[in-house]
């Protein structure tokens, strides 16, 4: 693993490195010494600490948010907050959860947008052009909740086929394993005839 920072205007520490390319490199750097792995919550003072910080900043907030999308795309892990204590270094199924979280919370963010848009009172509106922007936005909206809310219902019909696929592969393997067993016990109970008769 390694960090690379790069992007828009960055906060720049007095070493010349940017607060995103400290927190970067020290989480890298205790991954590469066997000091976090995955699941493990790195507290905000351990942080903040490598920043040489003593309070979270907004720079501090945007500078991880930044280091999380730098993991996605270069490490294929990411942060995920935990209120209070930190950010959990995570992979896997709990970037899958982190990813459902914020698709749910896409959804209402537009379904609350939208409602703003469509309650917009057209006579505070100077001109005609400005009422059919507004229109046309209300519209998009729509069509882009429409489509999220799909997404979203196809996603969990999706995932509960793949939890009853699973749950029936358990099921016949459960009884495979009983026809081996039952099958093993015959062919023993042949066998013992087998001796008996010669």
């Amino acid at each position: 693993m390694n960090a690379q920072a790069n992007g828009r205007f960055q906060p720049r520490r007095a070493d010349g490195r940017s607060v995103v390319q400290v927190l970067a490199e020290y989480i890298v750097a205790q991954v590469q010494a066997g000091q976090l792995h995955l699941g493990d919550v790195i507290p905000h003072a351990e942080l903040l600490a490598a920043l040489g910080e003593g309070s979270p900043s907004p720079a501090y907030y945007q500078a991880v948010s930044a280091v999380t999308r730098l993991l996605q795309r270069q490490h294929g892990r990411s942060l995920r907050a935990v209120r209070g204590e930190g950010y959990q270094f995570i992979a896997g199924m709990a970037q899958l959860d982190k990813a459902r979280h914020q698709q749910d919370g896409a959804l209402s963010r537009m379904k609350a947008a939208r409602t703003t848009v469509s309650t917009i009172d057209e006579d505070e509106l100077s001109s005609m052009d400005e009422r059919q922007l507004v229109r046309n936005v209300a519209r998009g909206m729509s069509a882009v909740v429409t489509v999220l809310g799909i997404q979203s219902e196809k996603l969990a019909e999706h995932e509960a086929d793949i939890a009853r696929l699973k749950s029936d592969r358990l099921e016949d393997s459960a009884r495979q394993r009983a026809t081996d067993a039952e099958l093993a016990e015959v062919k023993a109970q042949l066998a013992e005839l087998a001796g008996k008769i010669g």
